[in-house]
């Protein structure tokens, strides 16, 4: 069975909230994700998917 992640990756406040998209070049707009590799923990599969895909490698908890 795979199992796969996603991202949703906001920036700012209220109106000016963003969400962070990748332009894939054959599938369009998306969100980071993938699938875990095997042995892979999900929240480790979600940060490499965010640094392979966002090249996003500092991020911070609410």
């Amino acid at each position: 069975m795979l199992h796969k992640v996603a991202a949703f990756v906001t920036r700012g406040e209220g109106a000016a909230q963003w969400l962070l998209t990748i332009d894939h070049p054959n599938a369009g707009w998306q969100l980071p994700a993938g699938t875990v590799e095997v042995g892979e923990a999900p929240d480790t599969a979600v940060r490499r998917e965010l640094r392979e895909e966002a090249n996003l490698t500092k991020w911070k908890r609410p």
